[in-house]
C-alpha cells in the first residue's frame, strides 16, 4: 500500500511538474518571456547562470514560422491582349447522324462571328456561320451541327474563321475523321 501511495505521489509530481514547464515556454511564445517581466515599478530581470548551452536548457526555442513562396495565380501573357485571336476545337462527335462541332476561343469578346468551312482534298464540302458567345473568362462559338447526309466519309479538315466586335480576328483548325 505504501509503494502505491508513494508511486501517485511521484506521477502527481511529474504532471504537475510538467504542467508548470510547459506553461513557462508557452508564456515566452507570447511575448512574455520568464526571463524578464514588467511592472509599474520597472524592468525586474531574472539573472540565469549563462554556463548553460542549449543542450542544458529545459526551454524549447521558438521557432519562426516558415514563410511560403509567393504563387502567381496567372503565369503567361493575358491572351485578351493578344492582336490575334486564337482557340481550339474542344470537340467534334458523331451523334445520331449530326456532327457537332464546339469550339473554345481564348479571349472575352462580347460579339462576333465565326464562319466555318469543312475541307477534303482541298476542296470545300460543307460551310455554316454561327455567333460568338461570351462566356465568363473567354468565348465560343454557339455551335456547328452538320447533318452527315451533307459530308462525304474519310478524314474531313475543320477551319473556322474568328472575327470579333473590336476588329480582331483569328482562325482555328481541327480534323474529324467520319
Amino acid at each position: 500500500m505504501l509503494v502505491l501511495v508513494v508511486m501517485a505521489g511521484v506521477i502527481i509530481w511529474l504532471v504537475w511538474r510538467a504542467y508548470f514547464d510547459k506553461n513557462e515556454v508557452d508564456s515566452g511564445r507570447d511575448g512574455v518571456s520568464s526571463e524578464t517581466q514588467k511592472s509599474e515599478g520597472g524592468d525586474k530581470t531574472n539573472n540565469k547562470d549563462d554556463s548553460k548551452t542549449p543542450a542544458d536548457s529545459t526551454e524549447k526555442p521558438v521557432e519562426k514560422p516558415v514563410e511560403k513562396p509567393k504563387v502567381e495565380q496567372y503565369e503567361g501573357d493575358d491572351p485578351n491582349k493578344s492582336e490575334v485571336l486564337t482557340g481550339v476545337v474542344t470537340s467534334a462527335t458523331v451523334n445520331d447522324g449530326i456532327l457537332r462541332i464546339r469550339t473554345s476561343i481564348d479571349q472575352y469578346l462580347s460579339g462576333g462571328r465565326c464562319e466555318m468551312a469543312l475541307r477534303k482534298e482541298g476542296g470545300l464540302v460543307y460551310s455554316a456561320r454561327a455567333n460568338i458567345m461570351p462566356l465568363v473568362t473567354n468565348s465560343t462559338c454557339e455551335g456547328f451541327d452538320v447533318p452527315l447526309a451533307e459530308l462525304p466519309s474519310g478524314n474531313i479538315i475543320i477551319w473556322i474563321f474568328l472575327s470579333g466586335g473590336d476588329g480582331k480576328s483569328g482562325q482555328i483548325e481541327g480534323v474529324v475523321s467520319i
